[in-house]
């Protein structure tokens, strides 16, 4: 059996084609990938929660804080806190 070399093509040029929906889809999947692709897109901050729990000293301290955080979480709908 032979070994067949493989080459890198490098970069494309032009656009890159992606980040859309595929032309295949009908009219409601269409719908539901630009919904979540625009609820991907959205921002969410960590400023002041993260950097504060990390910087603190005490175990207790950071224990009150995570606690704190999963309360919040739990208070606006995040179902990924256990």
């Amino acid at each position: 059996m032979g070994a067949w070399a493989q080459v890198d093509p490098g970069p494309r040029s032009g656009p890159t084609g992606a980040g859309g929906p595929f032309p295949t889809l009908n009219a409601s999947e269409t719908a539901f990938f630009n919904g979540a692709r625009q609820v991907f897109q959205e921002i969410d901050s960590v400023s002041g929660g993260v950097a504060e729990l990390l910087a603190d000293e005490t175990f207790e301290s950071v224990v009150a804080r995570a606690g704190e955080m999963v309360r919040l979480a739990r208070e606006h709908g995040s179902n990924r806190v256990a």
